[in-house]
């Protein structure tokens, strides 16, 4: 009877073989990945979005809000936004209201205090004359300008202003909280659900994800759960900009305060680490910047773009940005010089307490 002897050599070989092709095949997927990550990158793909922190968000039950900030959290007041506490208006003062995302507002992630954003520093420039004023910074990150204007019509008419001034992000015409709202409802529902970290932190890392995850897996995730009423929010993922600044114009209308709508450029090119340049004819958004001019227009709005004074402050004061969208305490600076400039050279504020007809 012939029978086979056990040939180490051989099973070592098989053992060795199926190593080698797990860690081929691991490696090879790793580097497909990483070669997806950076062209999705380098083209400009994927969507740029915000960093939602749900400790400092809550769920509103009002569609077009979407969520609301929490009062006395992370510097928050008493009305949840990044500013000193008010009860109501100044009634003293020339008021100007701040409409916004997470660029005006002043989160300490990137400037340590509200206080180093531009509608604080804003504030105290104006001050500085002969008269009282008042900003009120009213931003919230992630919001879109339909969110703002709800978040304005809720809040920021109590306040009479005499000026809104609407902080407009080039991503504003796009839903950018990645999965925030869906974390915010499922909190809602249960109290432990705290998944959305992982989950933003992945979106706000890779472009890769970010474009998988906004165009086939959002709506799903959305509707995942029994009882996730997600579908009321869905105005939220519409371009909602042009009916949003038509309706600001009727509000202004209505109490009669003046706008101005402030265009912040993008601070990058597509690819963090690309070229990139303030100067007109190499900077990458110029159609961002002419549609939401051509909107402003037409809801008959007047508009001022930074992209010239970002170029000016760029080359005095250096990287003006943290990111593509926010800006580090030399871009505020940067913006809030060139506000309070803008405004008196404008007659967008008074120039002393003489003019007592604006606070009426």
């Amino acid at each position: 009877m012939h029978s086979e002897k056990y040939n180490p050599s051989l099973s070592l070989s098989v053992t060795r073989r199926f190593f080698y092709y797990t860690l081929f095949s691991v490696g090879s997927t790793a580097a497909l990945l990483s070669a997806a990550e950076g062209i999705v990158r380098f083209t400009g793909m994927a969507p740029t979005i915000a960093h939602i922190e749900t400790d400092e968000l809550r769920l509103a039950h009002n569609a077009r809000l979407g969520w609301q900030p929490r009062p006395h959290v992370f510097e928050r007041n008493n009305h949840g936004f990044h500013d000193d506490d008010w009860d109501g208006p100044q009634m003293d003062a020339y008021r100007i209201v701040i409409l916004g995302d997470s660029v005006a507002d002043g989160k300490e992630r990137w400037n340590e205090t509200y206080r180093r954003a531009f509608p604080y520093l804003l504030e105290q420039k104006l001050n500085t004359t002969e008269k009282p004023v008042r900003v009120y910074n009213l931003s919230v990150d992630g919001y879109n300008t339909m969110q703002e204007v709800e978040n304005f019509r809720l809040h920021g008419r109590k306040l009479k202003p005499h000026l809104v001034i609407v902080e407009y992000c080039l991503n504003d015409t796009l839903y950018v909280a990645g999965n925030a709202l869906t974390a915010l409802l499922r909190l809602e529902y249960y109290e432990d659900y705290k998944r959305n970290y992982m989950m933003n932190d992945l979106l706000e890392w890779s472009a890769l994800y970010r474009v998988l995850f906004l165009n086939f897996f959002q709506e799903d995730l959305d509707d995942l759960d029994v009882g996730l009423d997600a579908a009321r929010y869905q105005i939220l993922y519409r371009d909602t900009v042009q009916p949003s600044l038509l309706e600001l114009k009727q509000l202004s209308i209505e109490d009669k305060f003046k706008v101005l709508l402030v265009i912040f450029p993008n601070h990058t090119a597509h690819h963090p680490d690309g070229p990139f340049s303030y100067a007109e004819e190499l900077y990458p958004f110029m159609d961002a910047h002419r549609q939401i001019e051509e909107r402003a227009r037409n809801a008959g709005l007047p508009t001022v773009d930074l992209l010239p004074v970002m170029r000016e402050c760029r080359r005095e004061l250096g990287p003006l940005a943290v990111d593509i969208l926010h800006l580090n305490p030399a871009g505020h600076a940067c913006v809030s010089d060139f506000l309070a400039d803008y405004l008196m050279a404008h007659d967008l504020v008074p120039e002393s307490r003489a003019g007592r007809a604006f606070f009426q």
